[in-house]
């Protein structure tokens, strides 16, 4: 019975770290796309797309800072 639920219990850890992993390439490349946008100064930062934009790249650059303290802390492990 303990046998099953740690191999169950290994399974949704297995799941979420490739889950993980999935979204983190998303926030990567969503990071890469964001940045040439904002080179090519498609978006004003004194309109209301313009703010949009800035905030939408706070919170990737946020999402990334957490997924690399994430990954840290599980090379660690």
């Amino acid at each position: 019975l303990l046998i099953r639920k740690n191999s169950t219990l290994e399974q949704i850890i297995v799941n979420q770290q490739t889950w993980i992993d999935a979204v983190s390439i998303r926030i990567e490349n969503a990071r890469d796309r964001l940045n040439e946008l904002d080179q090519a100064g498609m978006f004003q930062a004194d309109d209301e797309v313009g703010f949009a934009f800035k905030e939408i790249k706070k919170i990737n650059e946020e999402l990334l800072e957490f997924i690399i303290e994430y990954n840290k802390q599980n090379e660690n492990a």
